[in-house]
Protein backbone atom coordinates (compact mmCIF):
# COMPACT_ATOMS: atom_id res chain seq x y z
CA UNK A 1 0.00 0.00 0.00
CA UNK A 2 1.29 3.00 -0.99
CA UNK A 3 2.24 6.05 1.68
CA UNK A 4 -0.96 8.35 1.00
CA UNK A 5 -3.65 5.79 1.96
CA UNK A 6 -1.71 4.22 4.77
CA UNK A 7 -0.98 7.82 6.65
CA UNK A 8 -4.97 8.44 5.75
CA UNK A 9 -5.98 5.24 7.25
CA UNK A 10 -3.73 5.67 10.66
CA UNK A 11 -5.12 9.31 11.25
CA UNK A 12 -8.45 7.80 10.31
CA UNK A 13 -8.25 5.16 12.97
CA UNK A 14 -6.76 7.61 15.31
CA UNK A 15 -9.43 9.83 15.00
CA UNK A 16 -12.15 6.31 15.31
CA UNK A 17 -10.72 4.24 18.05
CA UNK A 18 -11.47 6.75 20.83
CA UNK A 19 -15.27 7.62 19.27
CA UNK A 20 -15.20 3.85 18.44
CA UNK A 21 -14.59 2.88 22.29
CA UNK A 22 -16.65 5.35 23.04
CA UNK A 23 -19.83 3.64 21.31
CA UNK A 24 -19.07 0.87 22.40
CA UNK A 25 -19.11 2.08 26.11
CA UNK A 26 -21.85 4.38 25.97
CA UNK A 27 -24.29 3.10 23.53
CA UNK A 28 -25.47 -0.41 25.88
CA UNK A 29 -25.91 2.42 28.71
CA UNK A 30 -27.62 5.05 26.34
CA UNK A 31 -29.95 2.43 25.10
CA UNK A 32 -30.79 1.47 28.26
CA UNK A 33 -31.78 4.55 29.62
CA UNK A 34 -34.18 5.64 26.57
CA UNK A 35 -35.95 2.66 26.90
CA UNK A 36 -35.97 3.62 30.75
CA UNK A 37 -37.27 7.08 29.98
CA UNK A 38 -40.00 5.41 27.51
CA UNK A 39 -41.56 3.96 30.60
CA UNK A 40 -41.33 6.59 32.66
CA UNK A 41 -43.38 8.62 30.25
CA UNK A 42 -45.56 5.70 29.83
CA UNK A 43 -46.02 5.72 33.66
CA UNK A 44 -46.41 9.51 33.51
CA UNK A 45 -49.32 9.45 31.38
CA UNK A 46 -50.93 6.30 32.81
CA UNK A 47 -51.12 9.03 36.25
CA UNK A 48 -52.35 11.67 34.29
CA UNK A 49 -55.33 9.87 32.76
CA UNK A 50 -56.12 7.69 36.19
CA UNK A 51 -56.12 11.35 37.69
CA UNK A 52 -58.43 12.56 35.72
CA UNK A 53 -60.82 9.31 35.46
CA UNK A 54 -60.71 9.71 39.36
CA UNK A 55 -61.11 13.34 39.44
CA UNK A 56 -64.31 12.37 37.72
CA UNK A 57 -65.57 10.11 40.10
CA UNK A 58 -64.50 12.08 42.87
CA UNK A 59 -66.35 14.61 41.61
CA UNK A 60 -69.27 12.97 41.23
CA UNK A 61 -69.16 11.02 45.00
CA UNK A 62 -68.88 14.65 47.01
CA UNK A 63 -72.09 15.76 45.13
CA UNK A 64 -73.80 12.55 46.17
CA UNK A 65 -72.65 13.05 49.60
CA UNK A 66 -74.00 16.21 49.31
CA UNK A 67 -76.99 15.24 48.69
CA UNK A 68 -77.27 12.41 50.47
CA UNK A 69 -76.45 14.94 53.82
CA UNK A 70 -79.45 17.16 52.43
CA UNK A 71 -81.93 14.04 52.17
CA UNK A 72 -81.28 12.88 55.88
CA UNK A 73 -83.00 16.68 57.30
CA UNK A 74 -86.65 16.93 57.91
CA UNK A 75 -87.55 18.28 53.81
CA UNK A 76 -90.30 17.75 52.34
CA UNK A 77 -91.15 15.46 49.31
CA UNK A 78 -91.12 18.34 46.65
CA UNK A 79 -87.46 19.95 48.23
CA UNK A 80 -86.07 15.95 48.33
CA UNK A 81 -86.98 15.88 44.01
CA UNK A 82 -85.40 19.28 43.34
CA UNK A 83 -82.61 18.46 45.15
CA UNK A 84 -82.53 15.29 43.15
CA UNK A 85 -83.11 17.35 39.86
CA UNK A 86 -80.26 19.69 41.02
CA UNK A 87 -77.90 16.32 41.09
CA UNK A 88 -78.88 15.46 37.62
CA UNK A 89 -78.93 19.04 36.02
CA UNK A 90 -75.11 19.13 37.52
CA UNK A 91 -73.57 15.71 36.21
CA UNK A 92 -75.04 15.22 32.93
CA UNK A 93 -73.84 11.49 33.46
CA UNK A 94 -76.81 10.96 36.07
CA UNK A 95 -79.42 9.65 34.39
CA UNK A 96 -81.35 8.75 37.59
CA UNK A 97 -81.48 9.31 41.36
CA UNK A 98 -84.26 6.95 43.46
CA UNK A 99 -84.25 7.60 47.24
CA UNK A 100 -85.18 4.10 48.99
CA UNK A 101 -85.77 3.77 52.81
CA UNK A 102 -86.13 0.49 54.79
CA UNK A 103 -85.42 -1.34 51.34
CA UNK A 104 -88.13 0.26 49.59
CA UNK A 105 -88.46 3.34 46.74
CA UNK A 106 -89.83 6.58 48.63
CA UNK A 107 -92.77 7.71 46.67
CA UNK A 108 -92.12 10.52 44.73
CA UNK A 109 -88.40 10.89 45.42
CA UNK A 110 -87.10 9.87 42.23
CA UNK A 111 -85.90 11.73 39.37
CA UNK A 112 -84.61 10.82 36.21
CA UNK A 113 -85.00 12.44 31.99
CA UNK A 114 -87.74 10.92 30.81
CA UNK A 115 -86.78 11.99 27.23
CA UNK A 116 -83.85 9.71 27.76
CA UNK A 117 -84.73 7.35 30.34
CA UNK A 118 -88.20 4.66 29.86
CA UNK A 119 -89.86 2.75 32.69
CA UNK A 120 -88.00 -0.63 31.52
CA UNK A 121 -84.40 1.52 32.13
CA UNK A 122 -86.25 2.63 35.35
CA UNK A 123 -87.29 -1.08 36.74
CA UNK A 124 -83.61 -2.36 35.45
CA UNK A 125 -81.79 0.64 37.53
CA UNK A 126 -84.67 -0.58 40.62
CA UNK A 127 -83.51 -4.05 39.96
CA UNK A 128 -79.78 -3.63 40.19
CA UNK A 129 -79.93 -1.19 42.86
CA UNK A 130 -81.67 -3.32 45.66
CA UNK A 131 -78.95 -6.03 46.35
CA UNK A 132 -76.94 -3.43 47.62
CA UNK A 133 -79.24 -1.99 50.12
CA UNK A 134 -78.66 -3.04 53.40
CA UNK A 135 -74.65 -2.09 53.45
CA UNK A 136 -72.02 0.03 52.86
CA UNK A 137 -71.41 2.43 49.69
CA UNK A 138 -71.31 -0.08 46.79
CA UNK A 139 -71.95 -0.02 42.96
CA UNK A 140 -73.33 -2.29 40.62
CA UNK A 141 -71.46 -4.55 37.77
CA UNK A 142 -71.79 -1.92 34.89
CA UNK A 143 -74.03 -2.69 31.92
CA UNK A 144 -74.70 -1.61 28.72
CA UNK A 145 -78.02 1.21 28.14
CA UNK A 146 -80.81 -0.33 25.99
CA UNK A 147 -81.44 2.62 24.14
CA UNK A 148 -78.27 4.20 24.22
CA UNK A 149 -74.61 3.39 23.00
CA UNK A 150 -73.23 3.99 26.62
CA UNK A 151 -72.52 1.89 29.35
CA UNK A 152 -74.25 2.17 33.13
CA UNK A 153 -73.49 1.14 36.70
CA UNK A 154 -75.55 2.24 39.62
CA UNK A 155 -74.11 3.39 42.51
CA UNK A 156 -75.54 3.11 46.51
CA UNK A 157 -74.59 5.41 49.11
CA UNK A 158 -76.48 4.97 52.99
CA UNK A 159 -78.01 8.36 53.80
CA UNK A 160 -77.52 9.08 57.57
CA UNK A 161 -81.20 8.91 59.54
CA UNK A 162 -83.07 8.70 62.27
CA UNK A 163 -82.84 4.99 64.31
CA UNK A 164 -84.52 2.57 63.43
CA UNK A 165 -84.58 3.87 59.75
CA UNK A 166 -82.46 2.51 56.59
CA UNK A 167 -82.22 5.14 53.80
CA UNK A 168 -79.88 5.03 50.28
CA UNK A 169 -79.52 6.87 47.90
CA UNK A 170 -79.61 4.65 44.15
CA UNK A 171 -77.99 6.99 40.98
CA UNK A 172 -77.49 5.46 37.71
CA UNK A 173 -74.37 6.95 36.67
CA UNK A 174 -73.63 6.73 32.71
CA UNK A 175 -69.66 5.89 32.06
CA UNK A 176 -69.85 8.67 28.91
CA UNK A 177 -67.56 10.94 30.22
CA UNK A 178 -65.11 8.09 31.44
CA UNK A 179 -65.80 7.00 28.09
CA UNK A 180 -64.90 10.62 26.20
CA UNK A 181 -61.79 10.27 28.57
CA UNK A 182 -60.19 7.14 27.11
CA UNK A 183 -60.64 7.80 23.43
CA UNK A 184 -59.01 11.31 23.97
CA UNK A 185 -56.02 9.93 25.97
CA UNK A 186 -52.79 9.78 23.65
CA UNK A 187 -50.43 7.80 23.99
CA UNK A 188 -47.57 7.71 22.03
CA UNK A 189 -48.31 7.49 18.13
CA UNK A 190 -50.43 4.57 17.97
CA UNK A 191 -51.33 3.89 21.50
CA UNK A 192 -54.43 3.24 23.39
CA UNK A 193 -56.33 3.77 27.00
CA UNK A 194 -59.07 1.56 28.35
CA UNK A 195 -60.56 0.49 31.49
CA UNK A 196 -61.83 -2.96 32.97
CA UNK A 197 -62.91 -4.31 35.82
CA UNK A 198 -61.80 -6.39 38.08
CA UNK A 199 -63.17 -9.46 36.75
CA UNK A 200 -61.42 -8.24 33.71
CA UNK A 201 -63.96 -6.96 31.57
CA UNK A 202 -64.08 -3.83 29.21
CA UNK A 203 -65.87 -0.69 30.48
CA UNK A 204 -64.19 2.10 28.36
CA UNK A 205 -62.23 1.97 24.86
CA UNK A 206 -61.80 3.91 22.05
CA UNK A 207 -63.48 1.18 19.86
CA UNK A 208 -65.53 -0.15 22.52
CA UNK A 209 -68.10 -1.67 20.11
CA UNK A 210 -65.75 -3.49 18.25
CA UNK A 211 -63.77 -4.84 20.79
CA UNK A 212 -67.30 -6.38 22.96
CA UNK A 213 -67.99 -7.87 20.16
CA UNK A 214 -64.71 -9.30 18.75
CA UNK A 215 -62.12 -9.39 21.40
CA UNK A 216 -61.93 -11.39 25.33
CA UNK A 217 -59.63 -8.36 26.82
CA UNK A 218 -58.92 -10.80 29.79
CA UNK A 219 -56.73 -12.78 27.62
CA UNK A 220 -54.51 -9.95 27.30
CA UNK A 221 -51.53 -10.79 29.19
CA UNK A 222 -51.29 -7.15 30.71
CA UNK A 223 -55.02 -7.54 31.98
CA UNK A 224 -54.48 -10.91 33.13
CA UNK A 225 -51.46 -9.00 35.41
CA UNK A 226 -53.97 -6.01 36.38
CA UNK A 227 -57.20 -7.74 37.61
CA UNK A 228 -55.14 -9.33 41.04
CA UNK A 229 -53.70 -6.08 41.38
CA UNK A 230 -57.44 -4.61 41.43
CA UNK A 231 -58.16 -6.67 44.79
CA UNK A 232 -54.84 -5.57 46.37
CA UNK A 233 -55.67 -1.88 45.49
CA UNK A 234 -59.01 -2.04 47.34
CA UNK A 235 -56.72 -3.19 49.99
CA UNK A 236 -55.10 0.04 50.07
CA UNK A 237 -52.00 -1.10 47.97
CA UNK A 238 -52.41 0.86 45.06
CA UNK A 239 -49.72 -0.37 42.84
CA UNK A 240 -48.63 1.19 39.03
CA UNK A 241 -46.48 -1.23 36.60
CA UNK A 242 -44.94 -0.83 33.29
CA UNK A 243 -43.88 -4.00 30.95
CA UNK A 244 -43.23 -5.35 27.84
CA UNK A 245 -45.80 -7.65 26.76
CA UNK A 246 -47.17 -9.67 23.43
CA UNK A 247 -50.67 -9.24 22.52
CA UNK A 248 -51.74 -11.39 19.03
CA UNK A 249 -48.22 -11.57 18.05
CA UNK A 250 -47.50 -8.14 18.43
CA UNK A 251 -44.74 -6.73 20.76
CA UNK A 252 -45.96 -4.11 23.13
CA UNK A 253 -45.09 -1.55 26.12
CA UNK A 254 -47.88 -1.23 28.66
CA UNK A 255 -48.64 0.05 31.70
CA UNK A 256 -52.00 -0.47 34.26
CA UNK A 257 -53.03 0.78 37.39
CA UNK A 258 -55.97 0.27 39.77
CA UNK A 259 -58.34 2.93 40.04
CA UNK A 260 -59.07 4.28 43.35
CA UNK A 261 -63.08 4.65 43.44
CA UNK A 262 -64.28 1.43 42.04
CA UNK A 263 -62.66 -2.11 41.47
CA UNK A 264 -61.57 -1.31 38.21
CA UNK A 265 -58.23 -0.68 36.23
CA UNK A 266 -56.93 1.75 33.77
CA UNK A 267 -54.44 -0.19 30.95
CA UNK A 268 -52.14 2.36 28.40
CA UNK A 269 -50.15 0.30 26.34
CA UNK A 270 -48.49 1.08 22.93
CA UNK A 271 -46.69 -0.77 19.52
CA UNK A 272 -43.12 -1.33 21.34
CA UNK A 273 -41.58 0.02 18.00
CA UNK A 274 -42.95 3.60 18.51
CA UNK A 275 -42.50 3.29 22.28
CA UNK A 276 -38.43 2.94 22.35
CA UNK A 277 -38.69 4.61 18.44
CA UNK A 278 -36.95 7.87 20.78
CA UNK A 279 -34.22 5.52 21.34
CA UNK A 280 -33.91 4.09 17.84
CA UNK A 281 -34.18 7.51 16.52
CA UNK A 282 -31.75 9.06 19.07
CA UNK A 283 -29.16 6.22 17.87
CA UNK A 284 -30.09 6.80 14.07
CA UNK A 285 -29.38 10.27 14.87
CA UNK A 286 -26.13 9.48 16.42
CA UNK A 287 -25.41 7.26 13.61
CA UNK A 288 -25.75 9.90 10.66
CA UNK A 289 -23.39 12.22 12.95
CA UNK A 290 -20.87 9.60 13.24
CA UNK A 291 -21.00 8.97 9.28
CA UNK A 292 -20.44 12.67 9.13
CA UNK A 293 -17.24 12.46 11.38
CA UNK A 294 -16.22 9.62 9.70
CA UNK A 295 -16.06 11.50 6.24
CA UNK A 296 -14.69 14.38 7.50
CA UNK A 297 -12.58 12.74 9.24
CA UNK A 298 -11.39 10.97 6.11
CA UNK A 299 -11.66 14.39 4.33
CA UNK A 300 -9.15 15.88 6.84
CA UNK A 301 -6.91 12.73 7.09
CA UNK A 302 -6.34 12.88 3.27
CA UNK A 303 -5.51 16.05 3.47
CA UNK A 304 -3.20 15.88 6.34
CA UNK A 305 -1.50 12.45 4.60
CA UNK A 306 -1.26 14.48 1.27
CA UNK A 307 0.47 17.11 3.09
CA UNK A 308 3.07 14.73 4.46
CA UNK A 309 3.09 12.38 1.85
CA UNK A 310 3.41 15.01 -1.59
CA UNK A 311 6.88 16.63 -0.33
CA UNK A 312 7.82 13.03 0.42
CA UNK A 313 6.80 11.87 -2.59
CA UNK A 314 9.07 14.43 -4.42
CA UNK A 315 11.81 13.55 -2.06
CA UNK A 316 11.87 10.18 -3.46
CA UNK A 317 11.87 10.76 -7.24
CA UNK A 318 14.64 12.92 -6.36
CA UNK A 319 16.44 10.28 -4.38
CA UNK A 320 15.74 8.29 -7.50
CA UNK A 321 17.19 10.96 -9.66
CA UNK A 322 20.16 11.29 -7.97
CA UNK A 323 20.74 7.53 -7.77
CA UNK A 324 20.20 7.49 -11.71
CA UNK A 325 23.47 9.95 -12.11
CA UNK A 326 21.17 13.29 -12.26
CA UNK A 327 23.19 15.29 -9.62
CA UNK A 328 22.33 18.70 -8.94
CA UNK A 329 18.98 18.15 -9.30
CA UNK A 330 16.43 19.67 -6.42
CA UNK A 331 13.22 19.90 -5.05
CA UNK A 332 11.01 22.10 -3.80
CA UNK A 333 11.13 23.19 0.11
CA UNK A 334 7.87 22.40 1.92
CA UNK A 335 5.72 20.19 4.20
CA UNK A 336 6.10 20.10 7.83
CA UNK A 337 9.45 21.26 9.16
CA UNK A 338 10.87 18.28 9.70
CA UNK A 339 10.33 17.26 6.35
CA UNK A 340 10.86 20.66 5.11
CA UNK A 341 14.56 20.55 6.17
CA UNK A 342 15.08 17.37 4.79
CA UNK A 343 14.51 18.68 1.56
CA UNK A 344 16.69 21.32 2.11
CA UNK A 345 19.39 19.15 2.86
CA UNK A 346 18.63 16.64 -0.20
CA UNK A 347 19.52 20.00 -1.91
CA UNK A 348 22.64 20.26 -0.45
CA UNK A 349 24.01 16.85 -0.99
CA UNK A 350 22.70 17.22 -4.58
CA UNK A 351 24.66 20.33 -5.50
CA UNK A 352 27.91 18.45 -3.66
CA UNK A 353 27.35 15.71 -5.70
CA UNK A 354 26.82 18.00 -8.70
CA UNK A 355 30.17 19.64 -8.24
CA UNK A 356 31.67 16.39 -7.30
CA UNK A 357 30.48 14.75 -10.35
CA UNK A 358 32.30 17.88 -12.74
CA UNK A 359 35.09 17.50 -11.27
CA UNK A 360 35.33 13.51 -11.44
CA UNK A 361 33.95 14.14 -15.07
CA UNK A 362 37.18 16.64 -15.56
CA UNK A 363 39.27 14.15 -14.08
CA UNK A 364 38.27 11.23 -16.13
CA UNK A 365 38.41 12.91 -19.49
CA UNK A 366 42.63 14.16 -18.23
CA UNK A 367 42.94 10.14 -17.66
CA UNK A 368 41.26 9.11 -20.74
CA UNK A 369 43.64 11.73 -23.17
CA UNK A 370 46.37 10.15 -21.24
CA UNK A 371 45.43 6.79 -21.89
CA UNK A 372 45.35 7.17 -25.40
CA UNK A 373 48.42 9.17 -25.35
CA UNK A 374 50.38 6.83 -23.43
CA UNK A 375 48.56 4.00 -26.23
CA UNK A 376 49.58 6.01 -29.06
CA UNK A 377 53.21 6.28 -27.73
CA UNK A 378 53.33 2.85 -27.30
CA UNK A 379 51.84 2.06 -30.41
CA UNK A 380 54.04 4.37 -32.30
CA UNK A 381 57.03 2.75 -30.30
CA UNK A 382 55.73 -0.44 -31.95
CA UNK A 383 55.21 0.75 -35.76
CA UNK A 384 58.98 2.42 -35.40
CA UNK A 385 60.66 -1.08 -36.33
CA UNK A 386 58.66 -1.05 -38.94
CA UNK A 387 58.65 2.71 -40.90
CA UNK A 388 55.96 1.23 -43.51
CA UNK A 389 53.14 0.38 -41.07
CA UNK A 390 53.67 3.78 -39.20
CA UNK A 391 50.72 5.35 -38.55
CA UNK A 392 48.58 2.52 -39.27
CA UNK A 393 47.14 1.62 -36.22
CA UNK A 394 46.06 5.33 -35.70
CA UNK A 395 44.15 5.35 -39.16
CA UNK A 396 42.57 1.86 -38.48
CA UNK A 397 41.11 3.61 -35.45
CA UNK A 398 39.68 6.45 -37.35
CA UNK A 399 38.12 4.09 -39.69
CA UNK A 400 36.51 1.74 -37.27
CA UNK A 401 35.21 4.51 -35.08
CA UNK A 402 33.89 5.66 -38.54
CA UNK A 403 32.19 2.40 -39.22
CA UNK A 404 30.70 2.04 -35.47
CA UNK A 405 28.88 5.23 -36.17
CA UNK A 406 27.53 4.31 -39.08
CA UNK A 407 25.96 1.17 -37.32
CA UNK A 408 24.79 3.27 -34.75
CA UNK A 409 26.90 2.28 -31.78
CA UNK A 410 26.63 3.95 -28.58
CA UNK A 411 29.97 6.41 -27.51
CA UNK A 412 31.09 3.97 -25.11
CA UNK A 413 31.54 1.36 -27.41
CA UNK A 414 32.92 3.67 -29.94
CA UNK A 415 35.58 4.64 -27.41
CA UNK A 416 35.88 0.61 -27.03
CA UNK A 417 36.68 0.54 -30.81
CA UNK A 418 39.31 3.28 -31.23
CA UNK A 419 41.51 1.72 -28.44
CA UNK A 420 41.02 -1.85 -30.03
CA UNK A 421 41.49 0.30 -33.14
CA UNK A 422 45.08 1.24 -31.74
CA UNK A 423 46.27 -1.71 -30.17
CA UNK A 424 45.00 -4.85 -32.54
CA UNK A 425 48.68 -5.07 -33.44
CA UNK A 426 50.11 -4.86 -30.35
CA UNK A 427 51.21 -8.44 -30.53
CA UNK A 428 53.84 -7.72 -33.20
CA UNK A 429 56.11 -6.60 -30.34
CA UNK A 430 56.78 -9.65 -30.11
CA UNK A 431 57.63 -10.51 -33.95
CA UNK A 432 61.21 -10.62 -34.88
CA UNK A 433 62.15 -7.06 -36.82
CA UNK A 434 63.67 -8.72 -39.39
CA UNK A 435 60.44 -10.60 -40.47
CA UNK A 436 58.52 -7.38 -39.47
CA UNK A 437 61.15 -5.35 -42.32
CA UNK A 438 61.58 -7.72 -44.36
CA UNK A 439 60.67 -6.19 -48.10
CA UNK A 440 59.77 -8.55 -49.70
CA UNK A 441 56.90 -11.46 -49.55
CA UNK A 442 57.03 -13.38 -46.24
CA UNK A 443 57.69 -17.17 -46.90
CA UNK A 444 55.48 -19.84 -45.29
CA UNK A 445 57.37 -20.41 -42.14
CA UNK A 446 57.54 -16.11 -41.27
CA UNK A 447 54.07 -16.10 -42.10
CA UNK A 448 53.43 -18.33 -39.37
CA UNK A 449 55.24 -16.31 -36.86
CA UNK A 450 53.49 -13.48 -38.33
CA UNK A 451 49.98 -14.68 -37.72
CA UNK A 452 51.01 -15.43 -33.93
CA UNK A 453 50.62 -11.61 -33.51
CA UNK A 454 46.70 -11.76 -31.97
CA UNK A 455 47.52 -14.20 -30.10
CA UNK A 456 50.77 -12.55 -28.74
CA UNK A 457 48.84 -9.40 -28.20
CA UNK A 458 45.89 -10.98 -26.29
CA UNK A 459 48.51 -12.42 -24.01
CA UNK A 460 49.16 -8.72 -23.68
CA UNK A 461 46.13 -6.92 -22.64
CA UNK A 462 44.76 -9.90 -20.98
CA UNK A 463 46.49 -9.12 -17.60
CA UNK A 464 44.96 -5.47 -18.18
CA UNK A 465 41.73 -4.97 -16.30
CA UNK A 466 40.83 -1.83 -18.43
CA UNK A 467 41.57 -3.63 -21.37
CA UNK A 468 39.38 -6.61 -21.30
CA UNK A 469 36.87 -5.60 -23.25
CA UNK A 470 39.14 -5.02 -26.20
CA UNK A 471 40.57 -8.33 -25.97
CA UNK A 472 38.74 -9.81 -28.52
CA UNK A 473 39.57 -7.36 -30.90
CA UNK A 474 43.30 -7.84 -30.67
CA UNK A 475 42.81 -11.89 -30.71
CA UNK A 476 39.94 -12.03 -33.71
CA UNK A 477 40.52 -9.06 -36.12
CA UNK A 478 42.19 -11.63 -38.69
CA UNK A 479 39.26 -13.97 -38.57
CA UNK A 480 37.48 -14.14 -42.16
CA UNK A 481 33.77 -14.61 -42.45
CA UNK A 482 33.71 -17.74 -43.86
CA UNK A 483 35.86 -19.06 -41.15
CA UNK A 484 39.46 -19.87 -42.47
CA UNK A 485 41.28 -17.05 -40.39
CA UNK A 486 43.34 -17.38 -37.56
CA UNK A 487 43.98 -17.46 -34.39
CA UNK A 488 40.20 -19.51 -33.58
CA UNK A 489 38.80 -20.33 -37.12
CA UNK A 490 35.68 -18.57 -36.14
CA UNK A 491 33.02 -17.75 -38.70
CA UNK A 492 30.24 -15.40 -39.44
CA UNK A 493 28.29 -13.75 -36.57
CA UNK A 494 30.46 -15.92 -34.04
CA UNK A 495 33.65 -13.60 -35.01
CA UNK A 496 32.82 -10.45 -32.06
CA UNK A 497 31.60 -7.67 -33.90
CA UNK A 498 34.35 -5.19 -32.98
CA UNK A 499 36.60 -7.65 -34.27
CA UNK A 500 35.22 -7.50 -37.51
CA UNK A 501 34.99 -3.77 -37.37
CA UNK A 502 39.05 -3.84 -37.20
CA UNK A 503 39.12 -6.21 -39.88
CA UNK A 504 37.23 -4.43 -42.24
CA UNK A 505 39.01 -1.25 -41.73
CA UNK A 506 42.68 -2.68 -41.08
CA UNK A 507 41.70 -3.86 -44.88
CA UNK A 508 41.20 -1.10 -46.36
CA UNK A 509 44.39 1.03 -44.43
CA UNK A 510 46.19 -2.00 -46.08
CA UNK A 511 44.65 -1.50 -49.76
CA UNK A 512 45.36 2.06 -49.89
CA UNK A 513 48.29 2.48 -48.14
CA UNK A 514 52.23 1.96 -49.07
CA UNK A 515 54.03 -1.45 -47.99
CA UNK A 516 57.35 -2.59 -48.86
CA UNK A 517 55.42 -5.45 -51.12
CA UNK A 518 53.27 -2.99 -52.51
CA UNK A 519 52.13 0.40 -53.64
CA UNK A 520 49.02 1.91 -51.68
CA UNK A 521 46.26 2.20 -54.01
CA UNK A 522 43.53 5.27 -54.56
CA UNK A 523 40.20 4.70 -52.17
CA UNK A 524 38.08 4.29 -55.41
CA UNK A 525 40.12 1.14 -56.55
CA UNK A 526 39.23 -0.40 -53.37
CA UNK A 527 35.60 -0.58 -53.84
CA UNK A 528 35.94 -3.68 -56.11
CA UNK A 529 38.47 -5.28 -53.57
CA UNK A 530 36.13 -4.70 -50.45
CA UNK A 531 33.41 -5.86 -52.63
CA UNK A 532 35.28 -9.13 -53.35
CA UNK A 533 35.94 -9.34 -50.21
CA UNK A 534 32.29 -9.11 -49.12
CA UNK A 535 31.01 -11.87 -47.29
CA UNK A 536 33.97 -14.21 -47.87
CA UNK A 537 36.56 -12.44 -45.70
CA UNK A 538 34.77 -9.58 -44.40
CA UNK A 539 31.18 -9.01 -43.09
CA UNK A 540 29.40 -7.55 -45.41
CA UNK A 541 27.48 -5.70 -43.25
CA UNK A 542 30.77 -3.42 -42.20
CA UNK A 543 31.97 -3.21 -45.43
CA UNK A 544 29.11 -1.58 -46.62
CA UNK A 545 29.15 1.11 -43.39
CA UNK A 546 32.81 1.39 -44.25
CA UNK A 547 32.11 2.58 -47.97
CA UNK A 548 28.88 4.65 -46.28
CA UNK A 549 31.73 6.42 -43.81
CA UNK A 550 33.99 7.14 -46.34
CA UNK A 551 31.95 9.31 -48.71
CA UNK A 552 31.07 11.10 -45.51
CA UNK A 553 34.50 11.29 -44.88
CA UNK A 554 35.13 12.91 -48.75
CA UNK A 555 37.59 9.41 -49.94
CA UNK A 556 34.57 8.64 -52.09
CA UNK A 557 31.55 9.93 -53.97
CA UNK A 558 27.93 8.49 -53.60
CA UNK A 559 27.81 7.23 -56.96
CA UNK A 560 31.36 5.51 -56.92
CA UNK A 561 30.11 2.75 -53.95
CA UNK A 562 26.77 2.31 -55.49
CA UNK A 563 26.08 -1.49 -57.22
CA UNK A 564 24.49 -2.43 -59.76
CA UNK A 565 20.98 -4.21 -59.95
CA UNK A 566 21.86 -8.12 -59.15
CA UNK A 567 19.19 -10.83 -60.02
CA UNK A 568 20.08 -12.15 -56.67
CA UNK A 569 17.54 -11.97 -53.79
CA UNK A 570 18.81 -9.78 -51.09
CA UNK A 571 20.10 -10.68 -48.24
CA UNK A 572 17.93 -11.02 -44.95
CA UNK A 573 18.26 -7.83 -42.82
CA UNK A 574 19.94 -8.19 -40.04
CA UNK A 575 19.43 -6.82 -36.80
CA UNK A 576 21.34 -3.22 -35.04
CA UNK A 577 24.35 -4.92 -34.00
CA UNK A 578 25.33 -4.13 -30.54
CA UNK A 579 29.25 -4.49 -29.72
CA UNK A 580 28.29 -7.67 -27.28
CA UNK A 581 32.42 -8.33 -26.89
CA UNK A 582 33.34 -11.51 -26.15
CA UNK A 583 36.24 -12.27 -23.66
CA UNK A 584 38.35 -14.86 -26.34
CA UNK A 585 40.02 -18.07 -24.17
CA UNK A 586 43.92 -17.84 -24.20
CA UNK A 587 44.40 -21.38 -25.97
CA UNK A 588 48.20 -22.28 -26.68
CA UNK A 589 48.85 -20.41 -29.78
CA UNK A 590 47.68 -21.85 -33.42
CA UNK A 591 50.24 -20.37 -36.18
CA UNK A 592 48.07 -21.06 -39.50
Amino acid sequence: MRLAPRLALLFLAAGLVPLGVTLLVLVPHGEDALRTSAKLLHQSELDGLRARVDGALDELMSDVRIVSTAHASQADAAERRARLRFLLDKHQEVTVATLFENGQKVPGAQAYDKNLVTNTDLDEHERRARPLLGGGPGASEFYPSARRREMLITLVTPLPGPAGSARYLATEVSLKRVQELIEHARVGRRGIAYVVDDRGRLVAHPDLARVLAQENVSAIPIVAELVPNIDRAAGGHALTVVTDFTDDGRDLLGAYAPLGRLRWGLVVSEPREDAYGLARATWAHAGGWTALALALSLVVAFFFARDITTPVARLMHGTRGLAGGAFGISVPVEGPPEIAELARTFNEASQKLDQYDADNRKLLLAVERGYLEVLRALVNAIEAKDPYTAGHSQRTAEFAVAVGRMLELTPEELKELEVGGLLHDIGKIGIAEQILRKPAQLDDAEMRVMRGHPAIGDGIVSDIQMLTRIRSMVRNHHERWDGSGYPDGLKGEHIPLGARIIAVADTYDAITSDRCYQPGRPPLESVPILRRLSGVQLDSMCVDALLRALVEMGQLDATEIAQPPSADPPAPQRRRPTLEIAVPPTPPNKLN
